[in-house]
């Protein structure tokens, strides 16, 4: 049950185009006819997207929930501490 709930968990979005860099796709379409500077302007794009926050591994869920845990144990001020954390940590995951 675990096991199939963190594949679920960490599967790639279903999306309707895939990730395809764009040096790549001028692989796929053969020789189309694009201006040298949109392909530039393209590949910066590309170069530029965003990383995910937590990594792609088990590693910075553990991080978040651990910080997470012990900011709890700060007497007066954890749980602001927790949920300041806990938002912040959301607002910088990419979905």
């Amino acid at each position: 049950m675990w096991s199939q709930f963190w594949t679920d968990f960490n599967a790639a979005p279903a999306r309707r185009f895939p990730e395809v860099p764009p040096w790549e796709i001028q692989a796929y379409l053969g020789t189309p006819v694009v201006n040298h500077w949109e392909r530039i302007r393209a590949e910066w794009f590309w170069r530029r997207r965003p990383k995910a926050f937590l990594g792609e591994g088990v590693i910075g869920y553990v991080f978040l929930i651990a910080v997470g845990i012990l900011l709890l144990f700060v007497p007066m001020f954890g749980i602001l501490l927790d949920s300041t954390w806990l938002l912040s940590s959301l607002s910088l995951c990419p979905f």
